[in-house]
């Protein structure tokens, strides 16, 4: 507070007498009074108390560029949020067209409509941890229009170390159902995604990436497509000749596409079919709704080998029941089986209960199979369907399934036509000898009964395998 001191000078006007001391008091007040003035001045000031504010009167805010971007948006509202947005996604736009201190790459340029995408910055970025991950969406990045944001709780950052050790800094944000374009498969828009610090301040890093927005209901929808294509493309394989011999008529029959060797219903063949035609579906899939091929988990290629190793099993087993030895194929020339026409087309239709029955009675190994490829296939069809490289099998289920595989394998090979088209051939071969030493005609007519029998059962392996027809007239003794 200022001091203000006045000081006067009072001159008493005497006697005559009086008058010398008069005029030498003149002269020293004025040094007195400059003393005090000084004096004073040299005393400290005390400071001012602010006024007290008034009641009701408002309180300026703390600067924005003090606080957090994210914090900021969320206390905002309205037209204030919509000015904060468009506001800081400007900055993280023009500030991404600048060289940045870290390399950033997403997974895929597509961005899956209600699915999850990343964002790999290939080094460790610890201060990504403590910061404000922002992300928006803008249908065009000159002048941001329609800019949308990603909210913070749809963001999460990680830290990955690969195999090799190296670190990276991976950003997950998901994009909401409400992006799924309309009337196409895919839509362009522009990513702009950046992190601030937590206190406040510029961007620690900022990336503005042109993408592509997929739609979930019509990539589903060309998976579908994908599996009636190579369904089709299947069944006309088994239809036309390709090199061997087709069937005489088109059908979709999953069985008689999937036929055995022998021209019999095959489960360990229908089984490898359908569980590749639903993974390469899936990969399809996922394909057109995130722009990557899924990996595929270890677990699911441990399900597909042990499948593919019981169809080898069956197929060798049935392999094996068909070879001849030098001594009945030289027979079979003899008797002609090898002179008929060449067979074009497959008039015998598998039947769908050879798929759980043998010898017209059920087969338990078979059944079993069956059970638990359906309960897989189901699995896979609902697991699936975001990323194969997430499926999961319980390793005591691969074990079970593996199991049943060997099982069916085995008792294909015990009970499964118990007599093999070889042994057939040595029975006519025999029967053919008895009956010419034979010459008692009763015993005769029973050894060509007998002969015709095996014949018959024989003509159908060897037709199935040589695609030779055999005539009718060679079947019969003379």
């Amino acid at each position: 507070m200022a001091r203000v001191i006045k000081c006067h000078a009072k001159l008493t006007n005497q006697s005559s007498a009086n008058a010398g001391e008069g005029i030498a008091v003149k002269p020293r007040a004025p040094s007195l009074c400059a003393f005090i003035v000084a004096f004073a001045a040299s005393l400290p000031v005390a400071a001012q108390s602010p006024p007290a504010p008034t009641p009701g009167a408002s309180v300026a805010a703390p600067s924005a560029a003090a606080t957090s971007p994210c914090a900021v948006l969320e206390e905002d509202n309205g037209e204030q949020r919509r000015v904060d947005e468009q506001r800081l996604a400007k900055q993280l736009y023009d500030s991404a067209q600048l060289p940045q201190p870290f390399h950033g790459v997403l997974g895929s340029n597509v961005l899956p409509a209600e699915g999850l995408s990343r964002l790999t910055i290939d080094s460790r970025v610890n201060a990504v941890q403590q910061s404000c991950v922002m992300a928006f969406l803008a249908d065009s990045a000159w002048g941001l229009t329609n800019l949308r944001p990603l909210h913070f709780r749809s963001v999460n950052v990680d830290i990955f170390k690969d195999t090799s050790g190296s670190e990276s800094t991976r950003i997950f944000f998901s994009i909401p159902d409400t992006e799924s374009p309309s009337g196409w498969l895919y839509k362009s828009a522009t990513l702009i995604l950046g992190a601030y610090p937590k206190a406040g301040g510029d961007p620690i890093f900022s990336f503005s990436l042109p993408v592509q927005i997929s739609n979930r209901g019509y990539s589903r929808t060309g998976g579908i497509i994908f599996a009636v294509i190579a369904y089709l493309c299947a069944a006309l394989a088994t239809w036309k000749k390709t090199g061997l011999s087709g069937r005489a008529s088109f059908s979709l029959n999953p069985v008689q596409i999937t036929a055995g060797v022998l021209g019999d219903g095959s489960i360990s063949q229908l089984q490898v079919f359908f569980f590749s035609l639903l993974v390469a579906s899936l990969l399809f899939f996922l394909w057109l709704w995130t722009g990557l091929l899924s990996n595929i988990s270890q677990d699911l290629l441990m399900l597909l080998g042990i499948s593919s190793a019981g169809a080898v099993g069956a197929k060798y087993t049935a392999t094996l029941k068909s070879q001849l030895s030098e001594d009945t194929a030289k027979f079979l020339y003899a008797e002609g089986w090898y002179s008929g026409p060449k067979i074009t087309t497959l008039t015998d239709r598998p039947r769908f209960a050879d798929l759980l029955l043998t010898n017209n009675r059920l087969d338990v190994y078979k059944f079993q199979m069956a059970m638990f490829s359906v309960l897989v296939a189901i699995y896979i069809l609902r697991t699936g369907t975001t990323d194969l490289g997430e499926v999961k099998i319980s390793e005591t289920l691969l074990y079970l399934i593996g199991i049943s595989q060997g099982v069916y394998v085995g008792g294909k090979a015990i009970s499964e036509r118990e007599t093999s088209l070889d042994k057939r051939i040595k029975s006519l071969a025999a029967l053919k000898a008895k009956f010419a030493a034979e010459t008692d005609t009763e015993k005769k007519d029973q050894l060509a009964a007998d002969y015709a029998e095996t014949a018959n059962a024989a003509k159908a392996d060897f037709e199935a395998i040589a695609g030779i027809s055999v005539d009718e007239g060679k079947l019969r003794l003379a």
